[in-house]
Order: C-alpha cells, then structure tokens, then sequence
C-alpha cells in the first residue's frame, strides 16, 4: 500500500481488469488465466499534462467504474 502522497500527479489503486491480467515481467496486458474472471491491477502514478493533444489512432478508451461500499 502506498502510504506517502506523489509531489506531482495521484496514485490510482484497487482497479481490476476483467477478462484480462496484467503481465508484470512484459508491462503489458495479457489475456487472463482459464477460469479467471478479474484480476487486480497494479498501482499507477497519473501525471497531469497541460496543453497535451490527444492523438485518436492506436488509443482505446478504457471504461472505469469506481464503487463505494
């Protein structure tokens, strides 16, 4: 668990990937293991970027969903 916060930017922790892991050695996603439904996604660093130009060829827009209990 990450206890200190960045100087710049925020953590995001507690995401999962479904239908997909997170292979550690490559740093890419990878197809998920047989039977397995979710699987943890590992802590990033977001950075803010100002006056950044979103380029639409090889981007995926990925859907999070944030649950409160």
């Amino acid at each position: 668990m990450i206890s200190e916060k960045p100087e710049d930017g925020c953590y995001a922790y507690g995401m999962f990937l479904e239908g997909a892991r997170w292979d550690s050695i490559n740093h890419m996603i990878v197809h998920s293991k047989p039977k397995e439904l979710f699987s943890d996604f590992p802590s990033i660093h977001i950075m803010p970027v100002l006056d950044r130009i979103v380029k639409a060829e090889n981007t995926y827009l990925v859907p999070i969903y944030r649950v409160i209990l």
